[in-house]
């Protein structure tokens, strides 16, 4: 971290230097929403399974800011879907369901229906192909695809199976009253690791053209897989301390990326889309991400959280509508996935630089509506301007511009590059931030602006590996806004005669009165942070329920049962 605070220390030796116009190459750009931005940061969790806490997980989710999840479908316990209903009403947070590897078409579109009908249709994002079925064979209709299925059938299997599995899934999710072209016609993610495919099934398409080359004939032009392709482009896959490392991993020609699954397929190099049709097909990440792995030479907490946070920036520059990094929490019950975590693998959630990062620069950027008519913005760079330096023009939906500036030069022992953002006009006020930092002793350090500079046409930059936030003409109640407004620490709702509570603190009592002030129900040892009671015989109407936490605060809420 001195590294970071010291070139902080050079910005701000020219607070408030009024720096002259120079001769830049000076570009309009139209801004993007913010909340178009945050809607794409998503994670992979299990929430409150495989070691989680769905109580650590609601508290992570609502730290760092994340706006969905790459999700299992819920269990049918009712347990699960409360978690999705606790995480979609605190944070907004959307879910992606997959679809897994033996026959639940069906099952995937039901749990898309429940989380419908019982949270919102807000909630449901899209649906999700088989993951990296080269890996994880499927079972469908009697016949085993792709890789290894189980250690009775290691495979490799033929990849028809997994055509026909995708075909009929892409045909069952568009056919449904609910969640297909009828009803809320939500999009389907291609299968990941398609560019492994062993055989021409026409995978590599979304649609198989009139034009494909090779494909079997099974499969003719005009069968439909997907809506969007979807890569686990895993940055890590380039040499770490690499300049514009997540940049690449982007691009077309990433590392696993759309070219190489889409276009020109990476095993047996099927042909594909061309690349001008890759540049515009509709792409989603639902992994990516890298391990901390220490030593000399070894990737640094401090790496990663940077890595992250370019990870976000370059995927949504690039034109990926989603992405969801691997991993929140550190898996606790399988090897060699450790360490991938925003947070570590304890009971506590124990958060990395990367989430308190996170946290810093979803707080700067937050915005929860989309500004229907974006401006503009005309600007330029001087000085040691390099093909690692990328910018990003967000909005907000009072009107405030915020443009993010960012360097990718991971190269050991590199030092900043001096540059200067010039402007075309003069600005009243402009707030820089830089989220990449983190102090124990001042955990909102990085949602606070570094440097405020006033009347100015041109800013200073220190540009090495992490983002700068400027914040131009503020508004002032945006400044420094939270996630989410958020004053209580309990939430309930009943649902079949069961009253479901949910708590940010430890309880002490919970207790239920009628509208007469008469204590009806009163739980045992309420200590549970996500709890379900049953109610019995309790006649149907309406009730208070008064929390008291172990702090004695003390809220009401009046229900319906």
């Amino acid at each position: 971290m001195k590294q970071l605070k010291y070139y902080t220390s050079i910005l701000l030796l020219v607070f408030f230097l009024n720096i002259p116009q120079m001769d830049a190459q000076k570009v309009t750009v139209t801004a993007v929403p913010a909340n178009d931005f945050l809607n794409t940061i998503g994670v992979n969790t299990s929430i409150g399974s495989r070691g989680e806490n769905p109580t650590e997980t609601l508290n992570a989710i609502g730290y760092t800011g994340f706006r969905w999840i790459r999700s299992g479908v819920p269990d049918g316990t009712g347990t699960r879907i409360n978690h999705l209903r606790w995480l979609h009403e605190d944070y907004g947070i959307r879910f992606s369901y997959l679809l897994g590897t033996n026959n639940n078409i069906q099952g995937v579109i039901d749990g898309a229906r429940e989380l419908i009908d019982k949270v919102s249709p807000d909630a449901f994002l899209a649906f999700e192909g088989s993951n990296e079925p080269n890996n994880w064979g499927i079972f469908y209709n009697g016949e085993y695809g792709g890789g290894k299925y189980n250690d009775a059938h290691p495979g490799p299997h033929s990849w028809k199976p997994l055509a026909k599995y995708h075909r009929d899934f892409y045909a069952a999710v568009k056919a449904d009253p609910i969640v297909g072209t009828a009803g809320y016609n939500y999009p389907v993610w291609s299968a990941s690791d398609i560019g492994a495919c062993w055989e021409n099934v026409g995978m590599q398409f979304l649609t198989i053209p009139e034009n494909a080359v090779g494909v079997d004939p099974e499969f003719p032009a005009g069968t439909t897989f997907a809506d969007f392709a979807c890569v686990h482009n895993y940055f890590s896959g380039i040499s770490a301390y690499s300049n514009n490392q997540t940049w690449r991993s982007a691009a077309l020609t990433g590392n696993n990326g759309i070219k190489s699954n889409f276009g020109d397929t990476w095993n047996k190099h099927y042909s594909g889309y061309t690349d001008e049709q890759l540049a515009d097909l509709p792409r989603v990440t639902t992994e990516t991400g890298t391990t901390i792995t220490g030593g000399g030479t070894g990737v640094t907490e401090q790496y990663q959280g940077l890595t992250y946070l370019s990870c976000y920036l370059a995927q949504f520059k690039q034109g990926f509508s989603y992405t969801s990094m691997y991993l929140l929490r550190d898996r606790v019950d399988e090897g060699g996935n450790q360490t991938f975590g925003f947070y570590v693998g304890d009971s506590k959630y124990t958060p990395r630089l990367a989430a308190h990062y996170m946290h810093n620069m979803t707080t700067v950027l937050n915005d929860r509506t989309s500004i229907q008519n974006p401006g503009t913005l005309t600007y330029g760079f001087t000085g040691t301007v390099k093909d690692y330096l990328h910018d990003l023009l967000l909005q907000k939906n009072d009107g405030t511009l915020m443009l993010v500036v960012w360097g990718e030069k991971f190269a050991r022992y590199a030092q900043p590059d001096d540059v200067t953002l010039e402007f075309d006009q003069t600005f009243d006020k402009i707030n820089v931030y830089n989220p990449a930092q983190y102090d124990a002793d001042d955990p909102e350090i990085g949602t606070r602006p570094i440097a405020v500079y006033t009347h100015v046409n041109a800013i200073p930059l220190a540009l090495l590996n992490h983002p700068f936030i400027l914040e131009i003409n503020p508004k002032e109640t945006g400044i420094n806004a939270v996630n989410v407004e958020k004053t209580s620490f309990s939430s309930v709702y009943s649902e079949e005669h069961t009253l479901y509570l949910k708590s940010t603190t430890d309880l002490k009592k919970v207790e239920l009165f009628d509208l007469a002030g008469k204590k009806v129900f009163q739980p045992e040892n309420p200590k549970e942070r996500y709890a379900g009671f049953k109610l019995g015989t309790l006649a149907k109407g309406s009730y208070i329920v008064r929390v008291t936490s172990v702090q004695n605060q003390v809220e009401t809420h009046k229900i319906i049962i």
